[in-house]
């Protein structure tokens, strides 16, 4: 051992006293309080009131929840067998009966009574002269077919069938509205009938000029025009404008009713010009079946009188706005 290590030796420090109630901490070599033992004190056991009884995980008071009582919600005989308990039939009060299926009082229907094929005729024909009996109030396939039937019923033919028996009558007559119902209304607007009916009133109006005048004429209430008691203006639509004003108009000893509607206006150039493009139109497109999607003209007529019979049978001017008549539908 050299010198130095003695030296060192020598110099080491004393190890150090600590004062009463304190240790030596030999990591830090200082002086630190002895920590008492902590004796831990046991609460006492929580007491929980009459009815409660402790929760040990919560340590609350919870209500003593009383004990279930299933019920058996089947019996058994002593054989094993169940023991349905039969309801009561439920009494349903006057005018109604038990449905069995939901249990319910449901009302009584009355029996329907077929009614004879011979009531239901006369039942039918009865509403028939009912609807024919009212006016229209404007074009619908409704009135159309009652349209047609009015008319169809002046014929001779419809004439020649009432004299027949009864079942001949019928069948015939069904005969003829079935197939108006099929041409004039379920496939009145298919290109082909169209045009076939198109072809008819062109024949209609055939005797109609193109120098013809309108007549003031009366039909019941409501007050028309004629183009030589041939087309009967018989039915304004809506409310009169600049551009004219459009009727509703039969064609005498033709079938369809109200087939077609009247355009009153003046004879302008503007107005002459939409005839001659509507015109063009039926000729070039409806006519060769191109398309349906226009309304097809049938005749104009451009008056050249100055004058007009009134109801009174007083001679009066002629209105500019009654010159010009377009004929389509």
């Amino acid at each position: 051992m050299n010198n130095i290590d003695a030296y060192n030796l020598n110099k080491s420090k004393p190890k150090k006293v600590c004062p009463e109630g304190k240790i030596l901490n030999p990591l830090t070599n200082r002086c630190i309080k002895i920590k008492p033992d902590k004796i831990k004190k046991s609460k006492p056991k929580k007491v929980c009131p009459e009815g409660k009884v402790l929760n040990l995980l919560t340590n609350r008071c919870i209500k003593i929840k009383p004990d279930k009582i299933k019920k058996t919600l089947k019996n058994y005989d002593e054989y094993g067998n169940i023991i349905k308990k039969s309801k009561p039939k439920k009494v349903c009060p006057e005018g109604k009966i038990l449905n069995p299926l939901t249990n319910r009082c449901i009302k009584i229907k009355p029996d329907k009574v077929k009614k004879s094929k011979n009531e239901m005729t006369l039942k039918s024909q009865s509403n028939l002269i009912l609807k024919l009996s009212t006016k229209p109030k404007s074009i619908s396939k409704k009135i159309f077919i009652d349209d047609v039937i009015k008319e169809e019923s002046i014929t001779p033919e419809f004439i020649e069938l009432t004299r027949n028996s009864s079942s001949l009558k019928k069948s015939k007559a069904n005969v003829i509205i079935n197939f108006l119902k099929d041409k004039l209304i379920n496939n009145k607007y298919t290109l082909d009938n169209r045009m076939k009916f198109a072809k008819y009133l062109r024949n209609c109006l055939k005797n109609i000029k193109s120098t013809d005048c309108l007549e003031y004429k009366k039909f019941g209430n409501n007050v028309g025009f004629t183009i030589n008691n041939i087309v009967n203006l018989v039915k304004k639509i809506g409310t009169e404008s600049v551009y004219g004003a459009i009727y509703l108009s039969s064609i005498k000893d033709c079938i369809g009713g109200f087939s077609i509607v009247s355009k009153v206006m003046a004879a302008s150039s503007g107005n002459l010009k939409e005839v001659s493009l509507m015109k063009k139109i039926t000729e070039d497109l409806l006519i060769p079946k191109k398309t349906k999607h226009f309304a097809a003209v049938y005749k104009h007529a451009v008056c050249k009188n100055n004058k007009i019979i009134s109801f009174n049978g007083d001679t009066m001017a002629m209105p500019t706005k009654l010159k010009l008549v377009l004929l389509t539908n």
